[in-house]
């Protein structure tokens, strides 16, 4: 038996450890993990039984994140001298690196996203990297990839209640743009998103997922339900609008048309984007407006939109792949 500690830092990786999480404890693996209380994250941790630490809500500005920083490494390196890991996983998480740079212990980060300068420092601890075929970055034999995406671990078209008559509306997905892969794209985002939701409103109905405060004028329009629940949404939207580059790939997993608007290019997003199922524009006033144009033109038919699902029939099956990698590495760290 193995004890296993994961560290969760967003709802979007637990989700991507969930099905992971519960093979591992079905094999009568000991697994706890440490959550930072980021949106629903206590909820599916909770709502799925699980041993956890909270390490809180994280920190916002550079000043903030510092601080956070120096506190996360005691607080990891405590509990990993306490609980005495076999392992070690998380995913993009600084934290845990930091940690592995003056402790012995077997350590494997996830993550499907490019990091930027400042992240790239702690990528040089982990004994193994996991991530998509589609990542933009080679860290030699240390680096291992599967086929796919993330969101195959968690998200299948035969794992969601779709109903075909219930597809009467455009989900649009909005993102807090304080988080670090956010800095430097700051724009007038809350008057080009009035825009946006103004001219798609003339359409069909919509529905609105926001990670931040939205403006009186888009209130009525916010979906007033568990954001866990947002992947069937997803499932069941006529089409999706989004800033979020994770929810754009879950709707492309799940056949729904996505229009992201972003400037995040990431590998996956390269990929997806490469095979016509995600509509990507950069935030800007006019294409927040021709977003709208988009919405219409995918409604009526006028934009073609591929079938993906030779892409998801090549695909690895990502939740082997990493449970393998966990047990090889455990067992190569103790030989």
């Amino acid at each position: 038996m193995l004890k296993i500690l994961f560290d969760i830092g967003h709802p979007a990786h637990f989700h991507f450890f969930s099905e992971i999480i519960q093979r591992l404890k079905n094999a009568n693996h000991d697994v706890l993990l440490v959550i930072r209380e980021k949106d629903c994250t206590r909820e599916l941790v909770e709502g799925q039984k699980l041993k956890f630490i909270s390490r809180g809500k994280g920190a916002g500005g550079f000043t903030g994140r510092m601080f956070y920083l120096m506190k996360m490494f005691f607080f990891f390196r405590k509990i990993i001298r306490n609980e005495k890991p076999d392992i070690v996983v998380s995913f993009g998480s600084p934290y845990t690196a930091l940690v592995r740079a003056v402790m012995k212990f077997p350590l494997i980060l996830g993550t499907d996203a490019e990091p930027n300068k400042t992240e790239r420092f702690f990528f040089k601890w982990p004994d193994v990297i996991i991530t998509p075929d589609s990542f933009q970055h080679d860290y030699g034999e240390k680096h291992l990839c599967f086929r796919g995406t993330k969101e195959l671990a968690y998200l299948s078209k035969d794992s969601i209640m779709v109903n075909p008559d219930s597809q009467d509306y455009v989900l649009v997905r909005f993102v807090e743009h304080g988080a670090l892969h956010y800095k430097g794209l700051r724009h007038n985002y809350m008057q080009m998103r009035e825009q946006l939701i103004g001219g798609l409103v003339e359409l069909m109905s919509v529905q609105i997922s926001s990670e931040e405060n939205l403006s009186l004028s888009m209130q009525p329009y916010v979906i007033d339900e568990p954001s866990d629940l947002l992947h069937t949404k997803i499932a069941n939207a006529r089409i999706v609008v989004t800033e979020s580059a994770t929810v754009a790939a879950e709707a492309a997993v799940l056949g729904v048309p996505v229009i992201m608007i972003s400037s995040l290019y990431w590998g996956y997003i390269r990929q997806l984007e490469s095979l016509g199922v995600i509509i990507k524009r950069e935030p800007g006033m006019d294409y927040y407006t021709e977003a709208v144009t988009l919405a219409k033109s995918v409604m009526d038919g006028k934009v073609e939109y591929p079938d993906i699902q030779e892409f998801l029939d090549e695909a690895d099956d990502v939740n082997h792949f990493v449970i393998s990698i966990i047990e090889k590495t455990v067992h190569e760290w103790k030989s």
